[in-house]
């Protein structure tokens, strides 16, 4: 994850300093190919601005790139790594004067980012890693202030180039204190009338690369709740996830209750054990794992209970 924001950061701030290095009544948009060579090389990966280049120094520096694409290095994916229609940076000028670049605002608006599994699985995003390890000069003392997306696209490709996922809509904001994190994210991401809030907090990297985080989900109907406390381990490599998954689930109305004064306690029996998913999906705490499928459990018997009785038991359920 650090080495991507990098990439990132090289990128922006690669930019930023041959703006400045330039007069401002000069055609910016004559420098594309400066700006674009210039990622390139510090990249490892094809990009390009197909669109205009603006700039504006006064009363507060900011300069804005149109139709950015960063090519993927994935042979079966035909689409590029990351794309947006516009790139919008607002710089603050006092932590310039000391030596920090800070950007403001960073603005990206409808931007496409597709990671890809490889057949050796890996991920798309793995060669920045090396290309950064390459490069002569990476940037220091840079905040990500505020970077906020409006209208994103996160897609998921397999190792033969189908999108095997999408997820649309995504409204949100980023921010970094530093290019190692701690890293925050927060938006709702889906269609209209039915968003699903999230937040994600990480903590800086640890010495083993591995990253330690927390995200919250919330459903578009406001009374589900899914928390993943986790562990993000062997980034570089094959990404697992080891951590507590938990949630909170509504129950009520699943059973409608019957007229006052016809209510009497179910049959005694014995508490079977059942494999299927209950249709409300009960969660109360889990355990994620890349090579174990979701298994779940629940005592009591309340489908099968007599009519105009009071249903009770209780409902579990793990991922091993």
């Amino acid at each position: 994850m650090s080495n991507f924001v990098i990439a990132i950061a090289v990128f922006l701030i690669t930019v930023i300093g041959a703006l400045f290095a330039i007069p401002y009544f000069v055609d910016w948009n004559g420098y594309r190919s400066v700006f674009e060579e210039e990622a390139t090389r510090l990249l490892g990966r094809e990009v390009r601005v197909g669109g205009a280049v603006n700039l504006h120094l006064l009363p507060s520096p900011y300069f804005r790139l149109e139709k950015v694409r960063i090519a993927d290095t994935s042979v079966n994916l035909q689409e590029p790594f990351f794309r947006t229609d516009s790139l919008t940076v607002k710089l603050a000028i006092p932590p310039i004067i000391r030596g920090v670049v800070e950007a403001n605002e960073i603005e990206l608006q409808r931007p496409v980012l597709r990671l890809a599994l490889d057949s050796g699985d890996g991920w798309n995003w793995q060669g920045f890693s090396q290309a950064l390890g390459k490069a002569a000069y990476l940037p220091a003392n840079v905040a990500l202030t505020s970077v906020k997306i409006a209208d994103g696209v996160l897609a998921v490709h397999g190792p033969d180039g189908a999108e095997r996922t999408r997820f649309e809509g995504f409204n949100g904001e980023f921010s970094a204190p530093a290019l190692d994190g701690p890293y925050r994210l927060r938006g709702t991401f889906g269609r209209a009338g039915a968003e699903r809030e999230f937040r994600i907090n990480t903590a800086r990297p640890e010495a083993d690369g591995s990253v330690r985080f927390k995200a919250v989900l919330r459903a578009a109907d406001g009374a589900s709740t899914y928390s993943l406390d986790a562990r993000l381990a062997d980034i570089m490599g094959k990404p697992r996830i080891e951590g507590d998954l938990s949630a909170r689930l509504p129950i009520s109305g699943l059973w409608q209750a019957p007229p006052a004064g016809q209510l009497r306690p179910c049959p005694t029996r014995a508490k079977p054990r059942s494999t299927s998913e209950p249709p409300f999906a009960p969660i109360r705490r889990a355990r994620p794992s890349q090579t174990s499928p979701w298994h779940s459990s629940r005592t009591g018997d309340p489908s099968s209970s007599p009519a105009n009785c009071r249903p009770s038991g209780g409902m579990s359920s793990r991922w091993r």
